[in-house]
């Protein structure tokens, strides 16, 4: 059994994930190679999110970060039963999809993944620097989506009907990095 002072703690190389007591937790964090991670116990789990979430927010407003985007994204994961932080990818890609799918211009979905990013790289969690990947995957989405329509749907009703194609192509908002494993 684990006690209150004892950190979940990620091997950022491997992959591996250890709980062990807050001083070895801490040292092996402060070499750089670890980093503390979501525990496994789901009440842990919840009250170590709601924590991050804290750290995160007060860096972001210390910083002077718009946060309405995020909190607007934080809204929409509560809402589908996914985690705000740490977020993957993935999820981001999917809510950046149906904002567009719902009518946000390409531009202002740009805006708020910038903002959502980057308040995600103050919480210092796999993956970092989720920028320029989030927005490549986004646009990889359109690309496949318009690829798969182009037989199926007129010029003038493609805007319309891409977004809607790509989330219905990435449930899960993982998008491959190539067409061949996408048509596969």
């Amino acid at each position: 059994m684990t006690n209150i002072h004892d950190v979940t703690v990620l091997h950022l190389t491997t992959g591996n994930i250890k709980t062990m007591d807050y001083d070895r937790a801490h040292k092996l964090i402060a070499f750089g190679e670890w980093i503390e991670t979501v525990p496994e116990d789901a009440e842990r789990a919840k009250e170590w999110r709601a924590a991050l979430r804290e750290r995160v927010t007060a860096e972001a407003k210390l910083q002077n970060i718009d946060m309405k985007p995020f909190d607007a994204y934080a809204a929409w994961c509560e809402a589908a039963g996914l985690p705000v932080l740490p977020a993957s990818e993935g999820q981001i890609v999917l809510y950046l999809l149906q904002l567009h799918r719902d009518g946000m211009p390409q531009h202002e979905v740009r805006y708020l993944q910038r903002y959502i990013t980057v308040v995600h790289d103050f919480a210092k969690h796999p993956p970092r620097h989720m920028l320029k990947t989030v927005w490549n995957a986004f646009m990889r989405a359109l690309v496949y989506a318009k690829a798969a329509l182009r037989d199926d749907v007129q010029l003038l009703d493609m805007p319309q009907a891409v977004p809607g194609k790509a989330i219905d192509m990435f449930p899960d908002g993982k998008v491959p990095l190539r067409w061949n494993d996408v048509a596969a």
